[in-house]
């Protein structure tokens, strides 16, 4: 079973980027959708998007890699037991491909290596089949995820930080959703959204104020 570990490995790695950098996008964007905010107007960077998709889509990164690597050992069990052959064998008796009475090829190592070929090539198919329904799957519930937070955000508003808004006139209390590179989303009590740039957003003091314990 030979293998190039550097380039495995750097496939590996890409690949898990790209599903957090994914994972990411999908939280965000359910994030903010209950604020008819678009994601790409706040500018998140990509070390942002797999920040995310890190915390949020931790889970089933831990679940496709340990079934990647109960797949990798099952893989060395089939190569080495040399199943793919007894598969073949099992195959022809229930289907009676090949009759008693039938006079072997004299080319039928060649045939029995194109079936094994073919064999090996459908469980390959099979599994990324069902590793991408998996990860698709897995960015939707992500997504909802995302999205069951923003709505318990709009919901519930004055647990977000308080800012303000230099240079904005009002009297309105205004609260912190979230930060991009190049805007924030900012919410008043009336549930005004509002994009402003990251600079004109003040965190007032007392959102660090210490909170009375509750003595019952």
């Amino acid at each position: 079973m030979k293998f190039n570990f550097s380039l495995d490995t750097a496939i590996i790695i890409s690949l898990i980027t790209i599903f957090l950098f994914v994972s990411g996008q999908a939280y965000l964007g359910g994030l903010l959708r209950p604020f008819f905010v678009d994601p790409v107007v706040l500018n998140f960077s990509v070390q942002d998007k797999i920040y995310w998709g890190f915390l949020k889509a931790l889970g089933p990164l831990i679940t496709f890699f340990l079934f990647g690597i109960t797949l990798y050992v099952l893989r060395y069990i089939y190569v080495s037991l040399d199943l793919d052959q007894t598969i073949v064998n099992f195959l022809r008796r229930k289907i009676n491909f090949r009759f008693k009475h039938e006079v072997k090829p004299h080319n039928s190592s060649q045939i029995d290596s194109l079936e094994k070929s073919y064999t090996t090539f459908t469980i390959y198919v099979a599994l990324i089949i069902s590793f991408s329904v998996g990860t698709f799957f897995s960015i939707i519930d992500t997504q909802e995820k995302g999205k069951k937070n923003g709505t318990d955000i709009l919901a519930n508003i004055k647990e977000q930080p308080l800012v303000k808004i230099t240079g904005a006139e009002t009297n309105l209390k205004q609260y912190g959703i979230l930060c991009g590179s190049a805007l924030c989303a900012v919410i008043d009590e009336q549930k005004n959204v509002s994009l402003v740039e990251p600079k004109n957003v003040v965190y007032l003091s007392s959102n660090f104020a210490e909170k009375p314990e509750n003595n019952s």
